[in-house]
């Protein structure tokens, strides 16, 4: 049985609530995992359909078990995000805690799928900034990027290219300015 260690969020919804729902879109999710926010999204925006993408084995099996019902509207891909070579274009990119990873480059890892958004397009990332990791598994601690303070997780967000869409108690969402990132 895969274990969900990120716990869900208000910032899944918060995501939900930035997405545009005026028309049909096709959205890629970075580090699907159980694929939570996938489900959550697909069935907030019914005549929509995702791409969810995944390193981990475990967690692909257990996304396509969640998704199920949804039929054809997802499809699933085992691959690092990072090296992965997207060959469509999408609506939204949205990713939740998985930049949070060390080894994770998220400034690479946005200029990356900006160019793989279409026009009006948008890329959304959120990330918990402060969060009780005492029930994390010493393994799963140790390969989080876990900003010292709050300061610094709002200054990254606040980054080149950035601006915060949301910032609540535990998580902030970016929303990438894909203008800044695209040639």
């Amino acid at each position: 049985r895969v274990r969900n260690f990120i716990p869900s969020h208000l910032s899944h919804e918060i995501v939900i609530d930035l997405l545009p729902k005026n028309k049909p879109l096709h959205i890629l999710e970075l580090g699907s995992g159980t694929g939570i926010v996938a489900a959550k999204i697909l069935k907030a925006i019914p005549s929509s359909s995702g791409t969810c993408v995944d390193f981990s084995a475990g967690m692909i099996e257990e996304c396509k078990r969640r998704l199920a019902p949804l039929g054809s509207r997802a499809d699933f891909i085992r691959a690092d995000f990072t090296t992965w070579d997207a060959k469509r274009t999408y609506d939204a990119v949205v990713t939740c805690n998985a930049l949070i990873y060390k080894g994770i480059n998220a400034d690479d890892c946005y200029a990356k799928y900006a160019e793989r958004l279409t026009p009006g397009g948008v890329f959304l990332n959120a990330t918990l900034v402060t969060y009780d990791y005492s029930a994390y598994p010493p393994d799963i601690i140790a390969s989080l990027i876990k900003p010292s303070t709050r300061k610094e997780a709002v200054d990254f967000a606040q980054g080149p290219g950035r601006r915060i869409a949301h910032l609540g108690e535990d998580s902030l969402i970016a929303l990438l300015s894909i203008q800044d990132h695209i040639g």
